[in-house]
This record gives C-alpha cells, structure tokens and sequence, in this order.
C-alpha cells in the first residue's frame, strides 16, 4: 500500500537550506498571522500545499491505482520602503528572491511523486513597501492502495 500524503515540511526545509535570502520559512498556519501583522523576519515564505486526487485507473489484481495533482504554493514576502511609491525596489528584491526559490524547487522531488515544475506566479497586493507574492509548482504522484476487505 502506498498512500504518502506531499510532504509540505520537506520543502520548507528545502527553501531554509537552499535559499539564503529568506530570513524565515513557514507553513500555512504562520501565514495566516503573517497576513494580519507584518512578520518579523523578511524576506519570508510560506509554504502549502494542496492534493487533488484524480478518478481510479481501475483495480489490478485487486490494487487500486489513483493519480493524484500537487500543487505547491509559496508565499513570498519582501519589504522595501526606498520606493514605496512605485514599489520598484520591492520588485527587484521579489525578482531575486522568486529566481531563487525557483532554483531549489524546479525539478527537485522530496522522495514522493515527480519533480516539482513550474506552473504560475502573481503578485497579490502591495503596501507600504511590503510585496506579497505567490509561486504555484506542480507535480503528480499515485496512491497504490490493496483491496480493502
């Protein structure tokens, strides 16, 4: 049997020890309290992660193969007040940071599914110099589950 949920915590340790530029890497609980107060510690990112399983391939012998989408999505947060009025600065800070988050991730797997690739970017909002912006990755993985007696 093989039922291994994406393990969101292999890429928050990933973008800890590959990407020096972010000061704090945390998971979809430290975002929501990042989003109603500025965090401490930036640049940052939050890491969630989200599972879609798609409908069974069928059972083979009595094993049941689902395909299942991952998609990956990091947070990123930059403050830059040089430029609070266009927010150029923060833009090129967001550029640097997003290239390097992309360097670690794309085509890189924690063990389960494929390697991650790259499927969108956006930018959120921006205020007072603080950008937020959201990377989507993708991969695919399978459960293999025995029949269920």
């Amino acid at each position: 049997m093989s039922v291994t949920p994406f393990p969101a915590g292999a890429v928050i340790a990933r973008l800890r020890s590959k990407v020096s530029l972010l000061r704090d890497v945390g998971s979809a609980a430290d975002l929501a309290t990042a989003l109603k107060t500025q965090p401490k510690a930036l640049p940052c990112a939050f890491v969630l992660v989200e599972e879609r399983g798609g409908e069974p391939g069928g059972a083979s012998g009595g094993v049941l193969v689902q395909p299942v989408a991952v998609s990956v999505q990091v947070v990123l947060m930059v403050l830059n007040v040089r430029t609070t009025d266009t927010g150029s600065a923060a833009r090129a800070d967001m550029d640097a940071l997003a290239t390097a988050v992309d360097g670690a991730l794309v085509n890189w797997t924690p063990g389960v599914g494929i390697p991650l690739w790259f499927q969108a970017g956006r930018d959120e909002r921006f205020a007072a110099g603080l950008l937020v912006h959201q990377r989507i990755y993708r991969s695919n993985r399978r459960n293999q589950v025995n029949r269920n007696p």
